[in-house]
């Protein structure tokens, strides 16, 4: 009686762990891709000199593009805020018909 106490225990023990590992191997693989996301490799910006001249710099064009993705980021958010906010205020009937017993 022991020993299958006992196996049963390690086994128990050997199942939560693996549960941790994956969960936690989960989690580590969403933040690496969210990371991943905002850090983005850009190739170099070159602008013509007809656009330098007027200031329209590789810097210019470099702060307009992190403008544009924060303001997708932004975007993103809100559409997702206003899906959650419709599910949510959805009203439900919770009315049950009347029975009549004759």
């Amino acid at each position: 009686m022991v020993r299958t106490s006992h196996l049963i225990r390690r086994d128990r023990a050997l199942c939560r762990r693996d549960i941790l590992l994956a969960f936690l191997s989960v989690i580590s693989c969403s933040c690496c891709s969210r990371v991943a996301a905002r850090f983005r490799c850009h190739d170099p910006v070159s602008t013509p000199a007809g656009f330098d001249g007027q200031g329209y710099t590789p810097d210019v064009v470099r702060a307009d593009c992190f403008e544009i993705s924060k303001l997708q980021e932004v975007a993103r958010y809100r559409t997702a805020l206003e899906r959650f906010s419709q599910l949510s205020t959805a009203q439900i009937d919770f009315t049950l018909p009347q029975l009549y017993f004759v």
